[in-house]
């Protein structure tokens, strides 16, 4: 009896499955023609999209657009998305003999140099106003700098350099125009970081270890020229060879008052007054001969 109702059993099982694999069978075969027909669909709808497209274009274009021929090759319009590819200006037409009369010839373009287009500099100095009373000079702050050995120093220095103030190559004493130069250094070396120079040659030599801006104030003889400040930057040797190197240069131009014109005005004004001792100085009487 047991093995009868396994028999049972199972034959009710293979039953089952047959039946449930031939329903996935009928479910997939319809899912897969649904698929096709959706594919189909989608083909026709991007076919008719093509016809309306070319459709809509030859339709804007149509009454603008120049039948093309050999003589009215150049008029014919492109796309916009063609358009792009091409870069310049478009020809100018040429009318032809049946049109009208000859159009006059352009006349040819001479090609010439043009200068490239000068860049604003924030350190070049303009003319300022009054100019013609006044004259260009050229002030050089710069430094030079030396490595100390480890075993030479005496301190924590690293470097004896020495800042300097100085005209051009052609004029390089600036005595005659610069009364004294007021260095002041880095807060370390408090109390002594603010020194003035009276004398010429116009430097200082330190020894430190770092680098840092020094502020170089410039005094001037003439009482009618401002003071004028400069920072530079202070450059240190770097090559550690322990000879005396160039570190860098700051040029300045500076527009001063020429000595000879500020003295006229005043000689003039003194000519025409004298020195009495009773009303001190009063207006010249000059008598004319007639």
């Amino acid at each position: 009896k047991l093995e009868n109702r396994n028999m049972e059993t199972k034959n009710k099982e293979e039953k089952i499955l047959k039946i449930i694999e031939k329903e996935f069978a009928v479910s997939l075969a319809q899912k897969e023609s649904e698929l096709s027909l959706i594919d189909q669909r989608i083909l026709e709808v991007r076919k008719s999209l093509n016809l309306v497209r070319s459709g809509a274009v030859i339709n804007y274009y149509t009454p603008t657009q120049n039948k093309q021929s050999i003589s009215t090759d150049h008029l014919v319009s492109f796309h916009p998305a063609v358009r792009k590819q091409f870069h310049g200006k478009q020809p100018v037409s040429q009318s032809s003999s049946s049109e009208g009369p000859a159009a006059k010839p352009l006349p040819e373009k001479i090609p010439h140099y043009v200068p490239p287009i000068k860049k604003e500099s924030p350190f070049e100095v303009c003319d300022p106003r009054g100019s013609q009373h006044k004259y260009k000079q050229r002030i050089i702050i710069g430094n030079v700098s030396k490595w100390i050995p480890p075993d030479q120093r005496e301190d924590a220095s690293s470097h004896k350099w020495m800042i300097y103030v100085r005209g051009d190559k052609d004029q390089p004493d600036i005595s005659h125009v610069v009364e004294k130069v007021r260095f002041e250094l880095h807060p370390s070396y408090h109390p002594h970081h603010i020194i003035e120079i009276t004398e010429t040659p116009f430097q200082l030599t330190r020894r430190g270890w770092g680098e840092f801006g020094v502020s170089v104030c410039l005094f001037w003889r003439n009482e009618r020229d401002k003071m004028v400040a400069v920072v530079h930057n202070l450059k240190l040797d770097k090559t550690h060879t322990g000879l005396q190197t160039l570190g860098a240069e700051t040029a300045v131009d500076v527009w001063l008052h020429k000595v000879s014109e500020a003295q006229e005005p005043v000689e003039q004004m003194s000519s025409l007054f004298e020195n009495t001792e009773s009303e001190g100085h009063v207006i010249k009487h000059i008598e004319e001969n007639k």
